[in-house]
């Protein structure tokens, strides 16, 4: 199916795709740079590959250069430092750095969500949260199911942390989630993601809200666990700004070679669906053929205005586009490290 669609979708726009490199270890990344290495022609990328690769702290380089050699050819461009990501338990994904949170205050006062006088709305459970705030404080005291469920809305984009000034047993996972909605495994367990440690036997859950995802009714939820009477008392903090994450650069790529409609074929025949296990390849004159190059077979056509039941049930390659861009390949990355979407 993944094979078929690629080649359908590849031949209605067109063969004419960008090559694009990145660091990092992606699709098509060019980063020799080795003068050692003995380059007979050079043939230097269309667009910049990165050359350097980004940390945290650091800014990366990019640069036009041989594709052969990695050669630069006239100057480096930057490429954002990108930032720590603290991931879910506060330690940073990349450079394994710790968060470092703010010193309780020695005066602030613990508020425990279950006093009907806090002002706290829910009731604890999976599906009924308490509704906590950022740098606010609240005492936690877990009953007789171990368990106490809260959430919190971001103010603003960024990272989180809802950590622990003393603990005595509690244990905290965080979950995406929703207000009706909590992932579940194979057998039907809540699907979260534990804490990391902080000194004194306290306990730290970090989460990041991207600016393109940040909105007014998104939550943060998480649930302390622990024996009848286990308590805690925990802080909510920004930490730091959205952990950088690769946007989508989208390419639109037409489909210059169309000239024509696929010829009638011998009186009495009619058009055959290509099989999901056909071999195919581009041939030298730009047209995708059955078979192989050893052994090609007959030219590939796509009705694209034609019912595709295979693919769309009742709705053709045209009419799917006319919608919106819904006809796209996966690009690979550009130098930047962003997602590249081929329309």
């Amino acid at each position: 199916m993944k094979k078929i669609t690629s080649l359908l979708l590849a031949i209605f726009m067109g063969t004419s795709m960008l090559a694009m490199a990145s660091c990092g270890g992606n699709k098509g990344n060019n980063n020799n740079n080795d003068s050692s290495v003995e380059c007979t022609e050079h043939v230097y990328s269309e667009d910049f590959v990165c050359v350097k690769e980004p940390t945290c702290t650091e800014v990366g380089k990019k640069a036009i250069a041989c594709v052969n050699c990695g050669e630069i050819k006239g100057e480096q461009a930057d490429i954002i430092a990108r930032g720590h990501d603290y991931g879910n338990a506060g330690v940073c994904k990349r450079c394994s750095k710790k968060a470092v949170v703010p010193a309780a205050d020695p005066s602030a006062t613990y508020i425990d969500p279950t006093d009907s006088s806090s002002g706290i709305n829910g009731t604890g459970k999976d599906f009924d949260r308490y509704g906590l705030s950022v740098d606010g404080y609240y005492q936690i005291e877990l009953g007789r199911t171990g368990q106490m469920w809260v959430e919190f809305a971001f103010p603003e984009a960024g990272q989180y942390a809802l950590y622990s000034t003393q603990n005595n047993g509690v244990k905290v996972t965080r979950y995406d989630a929703s207000a009706q909605y909590i992932p579940i495994d194979e057998n039907g367990n809540y699907i979260g993601f534990e804490g990391g440690k902080l000194d004194g036997n306290n306990f730290i859950s970090t989460v990041n809200c991207g600016t393109i995802y940040w909105n007014d009714s998104i939550r943060a939820t998480f649930c302390f666990a622990g024996s009848n009477g286990s308590s805690a008392k925990i802080h909510i903090v920004k930490i730091d700004e959205p952990a950088w994450q690769p946007s989508y650069e989208h390419v639109d790529i037409r489909a210059e070679q169309i000239d024509g409609n696929a010829p009638e074929g011998p009186e009495g025949s009619m058009p055959v669906v290509v099989p999901y296990t056909t071999d195919y390849f581009l041939d030298d004159t730009g047209y995708y053929r059955m078979g192989t190059p050893e052994n090609p077979g007959n030219l590939i056509y796509v009705a694209i205005t034609a019912t595709a039941e295979r693919m769309f049930l009742d709705s053709s390659f045209s009419a799917i586009q006319y919608q919106g861009p819904n006809l796209f390949l996966d690009g690979g990355y550009n130098a930047d490290g962003n997602h590249i979407v081929l329309n």
